[in-house]
C-alpha cells in the first residue's frame, strides 16, 4: 500500500510555490531527448514528442495553457523548423460529442459492443445513450499525425539557412480525449476499447521505425477519475467494493500504454477546498476531496504493487495546491492553474 510518508523516487507533491521536489523527480526520470543532426547541416537538436490524455480538466489544461501552442512542430514556442516531417492537424469540432471516430481515421463497427458492467466500463451518460459518442461535451482532441520525409527525397529542396535556429528544441504532440480508465467511446472492427484504439493508434501512426528513431516514443501525460468517481458511491453501495476493479482497471491501462510510450506521467485530480460551502455550492457533487483523494491512492498502489510501473510511470500529486486555487466550478479549475501547471510541464519540452 502506498504510504505518504516514506520517499518514492516515482512521486512527488506538486506546489507552484516551490517546485524543487517534482522539478527533481521528473527531470532525474523523463528519458533524454532524441539528437538528431538536421540534414545539411552540423547542427544536433533535441528531438521529444508529447501525448495527453484524460477527460475534462485535461482538456482544460491542454488549450488553456502554453502546452497546446507548444506542441505544434512548425509554429510551437522555442521550436526550430521541422522540415523532415510532413504533418497534419486533426481537431473536434466543439459541438460534436461524436466525432472521436473521424478525428482518428478509424472505422466504426457495425453494430456496437456495449459497455461491460462487470468491468466498469464507460460511459454511463451521453455515451450510453449514444452509440459512438463521448460523455464528455467539452473534452476536444487535438493532435499532430506526422509522416517521415526520406532525405532523398528532401534533396536540395531543404537549404542550410532553413534549418538553422538559436533554440535546439523540436517537440510536438497533442490531446486524446479520454473520459475512463477503460471504456468504449472509441470502437472499431479491430478493437472494443477507446484505450486499446489509442494504443494501436499510436503504434501504427506514430511509433514507424523512422520516426522512432528520430524523435523515440512519445512521453505520455494520463489523468482520469473525475468520469469513474461518479459509480463510485453506486458500486460501493450496490457491491460493496469499487477501488480493486478501479485498480483493475488501471493497471489493465498503463499495460496498454506502456509498450507505445516512452515514458508515462500521470497528473493526479484536482479538488475543491470549498466543497463545504453551500452558498457557493448548494448541491454537492460526487468529485469531493475524499473520493479524489481515494482515486488518486488507488493509482499509487498500482504503481507501488508493480516495479515494472516504477521506473516507466511518473506521479504528480496536484491534490493539495489546488484545494484553494481559483475553481471555475466545482470541478474545474480557472485558466491560471492551467497556464501555471502546463507552463511547468512545457519546461521540459
Amino acid at each position: 500500500m502506498f504510504s505518504a510518508n516514506i520517499p518514492h523516487p516515482w512521486h512527488c507533491t506538486f506546489d507552484p510555490d516551490d517546485l524543487a521536489e517534482c522539478n527533481a523527480m521528473l527531470s532525474g526520470r523523463l528519458p533524454p531527448p532524441t539528437k538528431y543532426l538536421l540534414p545539411g547541416v552540423s547542427q544536433k537538436v533535441e528531438r521529444q514528442r508529447w501525448l495527453f490524455f484524460g477527460d475534462s480538466t485535461m482538456s482544460r489544461l491542454y488549450h488553456f495553457s502554453d502546452l497546446k501552442n507548444r506542441l505544434t512542430p512548425q509554429t510551437g514556442q522555442g521550436n526550430c523548423p521541422v522540415q523532415d516531417i510532413v504533418c497534419e492537424e486533426h481537431a473536434e469540432i466543439r459541438g460534436n460529442q461524436c466525432g472521436l471516430h473521424d478525428v482518428f481515421g478509424l472505422e466504426r463497427t457495425k453494430e456496437w459492443i456495449r459497455p461491460d458492467g462487470s468491468k466498469d466500463e464507460g460511459p454511463h451518460g451521453f455515451g450510453l445513450l449514444n452509440p459512438y459518442c463521448k460523455d464528455c461535451s467539452s473534452c476536444l482532441s487535438h493532435f499532430h499525425e506526422c509522416t517521415h520525409v526520406p532525405l532523398e527525397v528532401l534533396g536540395t529542396k531543404v537549404k542550410s539557412s532553413d534549418l538553422g535556429c538559436a533554440n535546439t528544441k523540436q517537440v510536438y504532440g497533442g490531446y486524446f480525449a479520454q473520459n475512463f480508465v477503460r471504456d468504449v467511446e472509441l470502437q472499431t472492427p479491430e478493437l472494443r476499447t477507446t484505450q486499446e484504439n489509442y494504443a494501436a493508434y499510436i503504434s501504427r501512426k506514430w511509433n514507424t521505425p523512422e520516426l522512432v528513431r528520430d524523435w523515440g516514443k512519445p512521453i505520455c501525460v494520463v489523468r482520469e477519475g473525475m468520469h469513474d468517481v461518479l459509480q463510485r458511491a453506486y458500486q460501493l453501495a450496490v457491491r460493496g467494493d469499487f477501488d480493486h476493479k478501479f485498480m483493475d482497471n488501471i493497471r489493465w491501462l498503463l499495460k496498454r500504454y506502456q509498450p507505445v510510450c516512452q515514458h508515462i506521467v500521470w497528473i493526479g485530480n484536482t479538488a475543491n477546498g470549498n466543497e463545504g460551502n453551500t452558498t457557493l455550492y448548494p448541491h454537492m457533487l460526487t468529485q469531493t476531496m475524499s473520493n479524489m483523494i481515494q482515486i488518486d491512492t488507488d493509482v499509487k498502489d498500482v504503481i507501488e504493487s508493480d516495479p515494472e510501473l516504477h521506473a516507466m510511470v511518473s506521479f504528480i500529486d496536484v491534490h493539495n495546491a489546488s484545494l484553494f486555487r481559483p475553481h471555475a466550478d466545482f470541478v474545474h479549475m480557472k485558466q491560471s492553474w492551467c497556464k501555471d501547471l502546463g507552463g511547468w510541464l512545457s519546461s521540459f519540452m
